[in-house]
């Protein structure tokens, strides 16, 4: 008897999505997570599978990448996504980027345990056209072959696990950070280089001031590295290279700080005495009392009612 399938209730799209696939998949399938980025441009599942398959609407000219984490298969699979047939070992990390042109062939039997990103070409070229200001390169080298590489295995599963906090204030900039990194490296594994950009040093400085005071003004909403990006007048990719060269620390870690310290000081301030731990939480971009709390006491090392009596 196979394990029942974990139902993400952040989305009913994803349920619909896995029901209303064809037997033959769902069949095939042991467990599975599924998640939809807060901008809706990709989609990243945990799967364990009892054979290899392809899922997905050919006409919805999707990249898959696959990075394995576990295998019980006895041999590798075998794939042809029309540059070339080739084998993937059954080793932790080995991965496999099929373009939007599906494989002739994708066969092998499992069980498969893997973490796949679902995105489309259209996305796939934006990215591109956002962070290195040129068109898509021949990706074809890396759809002939399996590959390892462990940067990118680490963003894939970062921006996996970050669902499972999916009330964090910072969900939107963490996942815009992590598939831009995502994307960035596959141009660069594929060949691709990226474009410099001629801005000074003090204009560097004053780009990213405005990104910071974009923090200040919109510390109780939601938003992403796209966002700061605008703000500052500068790509994404070189945004945040470039933030964490001014200010020593990545955009996420400095709002984290930045909002910490907002609910630290309303705490202490006598004339928000009588507003609720939840307002101040909200006021400084936390939806959920535990995280907030978890995250004031990762900081300052007490909870925030206790902070609020010393």
């Amino acid at each position: 008897m196979t394990n029942p399938m974990p139902l993400n209730l952040q989305s009913i799209e994803e349920w619909n999505r896995y029901s209303k696939s064809p037997g033959w998949i769902r069949d095939r399938f042991i467990n599975t997570e599924f998640y939809t980025g807060p901008r809706k441009n990709f989609e990243i599942g945990n799967s364990r599978i009892t054979e290899a398959l392809l899922s997905g609407d050919k006409s919805e000219n999707q990249y898959f990448l696959s990075v394995l984490l576990s295998s019980g298969a006895d041999r590798p699979m075998e794939a042809d996504f029309n540059c070339g047939q080739f084998e993937r070992p059954n080793n932790p990390g080995d991965m496999v980027f099929c373009g939007p042109i599906y494989p002739q062939k994708l066969q092998g039997v499992g069980p498969f345990h893997s973490i796949v990103l679902y995105f489309s070409e259209k996305t796939l070229l934006n990215q591109v056209r956002t962070n290195l200001g040129r068109d898509l390169p021949d990706l074809s080298y890396l759809h002939s072959r399996s590959f390892r590489d462990e940067t990118l295995e680490v963003l894939v599963k970062q921006l996996f696990f970050e669902f499972r906090d999916e009330h964090s204030p910072s969900l939107t900039l963490k996942t815009d950070c992590l598939f831009n990194g995502i994307t960035s490296r596959l141009i660069t594994l594929a060949g691709g280089n990226r474009v410099g950009e001629p801005f000074s040093e003090a204009g560097n400085k004053h780009r990213i001031q405005r990104a910071i005071d974009y923090m200040y003004a919109h510390m109780s909403e939601s938003f992403g590295l796209d966002e700061l990006a605008a703000a500052s007048e500068l790509n994404r990719s070189h945004f945040a290279r470039i933030f964490k060269q001014a200010v020593g620390d990545t955009a996420i870690n400095y709002l984290m700080k930045l909002r910490i310290d907002r609910a630290r000081q309303l705490l202490r301030d006598p004339l928000h005495r009588e507003r609720s731990i939840a307002q101040i939480a909200a006021d400084c971009g936390f939806a959920q009392i535990p995280h907030f709390t978890t995250k004031f006491r990762q900081t300052v090392g007490t909870t925030p009612a206790a902070y609020r009596e010393l």
